[in-house]
């Protein structure tokens, strides 16, 4: 399951996501940043039914290399939401992840 439909009915692969998330979360608009958060979190959700495929799992490490660099962002509204990723990450993967960044959290 690597693709699902937008609300329109079209199909969206997570690879597509992927790409413009990159996009967004390199932008210098917080907005922007802001935004690939809540996509991010929406498309963690869509995908957990393949948790094996190649594609989420590159996804979900490249969200967890994102959420080291947007925990120190400029924009508290930015650092702020970080933490919904976290969850879901947490939420997908166990505690691991919290494991893996305890050192950031409490340094």
């Amino acid at each position: 399951f690597e693709q699902t439909k937008d609300s329109l009915g079209e199909e969206v692969t997570l690879d597509a996501i992927y790409q413009v998330l990159r996009l967004m979360f390199k932008s210098r608009e917080w907005e922007s940043r802001y935004g690939a958060i809540n996509i991010s979190v929406k498309a963690l959700d869509m995908t957990q039914l393949a948790p094996d495929s190649e594609i989420f799992q590159q996804f979900k490490t490249f969200l967890f290399e994102k959420c080291q660099i947007l925990f120190i962002d400029e924009e508290f509204r930015v650092r702020n939401n970080v933490g919904d990723i976290m969850k879901k990450l947490i939420e997908v993967d166990g505690s691991k992840i919290y494991d893996e960044f305890k050192d950031l959290l409490f340094t």
